[in-house]
């Protein structure tokens, strides 16, 4: 039976009679604080923190447990372009929180190692594929609808027709985003971090649909 700490990444939407996976590195704090209000019919002036220990003490109507979870459970979640989620969660944990001074290139190549072990002892959430959230609850795939973080006025519209406040979703907040817009910085990938990448985020691809890049690109954030 799996432990109820797993159930951290679910949010049970009780007046949505929805599930929320929550996919770190995927704008899911603005996501969870959007949902989260509408539980409560909060407004948008209403905040709260919305790490994993706050919201369940907050909210613990939203809480899952092993029973809740069969095959008619109904879930949504938003997923990222592999690559830009990887210079997210560089940025977080090498740059922010967690000072370090690994350069792109290394950290990339450092995720080797996390190929030779399964995803579920891999204590940093931030490095484990979108797939491995979308997947761990055992949701039959006609019942999660999956949203690209890059395409989310697709992701508000299906939520406006599953019944949240459109007033909410007007002024959705956007958290945890850099304040300096002229610091934009230009990542590279190349190999061998390519193939690195690419065959650690495999299944990434495919559940969003984005492309796989053989040849060497770069993206500024």
């Amino acid at each position: 039976m799996r432990d109820e700490q797993e159930y951290n990444y679910l949010i049970k939407l009780p007046t949505l009679n929805k599930f929320f996976i929550d996919i770190p590195k995927t704008g899911c704090s603005s996501m969870k604080l959007t949902l989260l209000r509408n539980e409560r019919n909060y407004s948008n002036h209403v905040n709260f923190g919305v790490g994993h220990r706050s919201w369940q003490e907050m909210f613990p109507e939203c809480k899952v447990s092993n029973s809740e979870i069969n095959d008619q459970t109904l879930a949504f979640a938003v997923v990222r372009n592999p690559y830009e989620r990887l210079i997210s969660m560089y940025r977080n944990i090498y740059l922010g929180r967690e000072k370090g001074d690994k350069d792109f290139m290394s950290f990339c190549l450092s995720l080797n190692d996390l190929m030779k072990k399964p995803f579920t002892n891999i204590t940093n959430n931030h490095y484990r594929p979108c797939s491995f959230f979308t997947n761990q609850f055992n949701i039959k795939p006609e019942n999660l609808s999956v949203f690209k973080l890059e395409n989310i006025e697709e992701c508000h519209d299906y939520l406006r027709e599953i019944g949240v406040n459109k007033e909410l979703l007007s002024n959705f907040p956007h958290m945890n985003k850099s304040s300096n817009k002229n610091s934009r910085v230009e990542f590279v990938f190349k190999e061998p971090m390519l193939s690195v990448v690419n065959k650690l985020f495999h299944d990434d691809f495919i559940i969003g649909n984005y492309e796989i890049k053989y040849s060497s690109f770069s993206l500024f954030k």
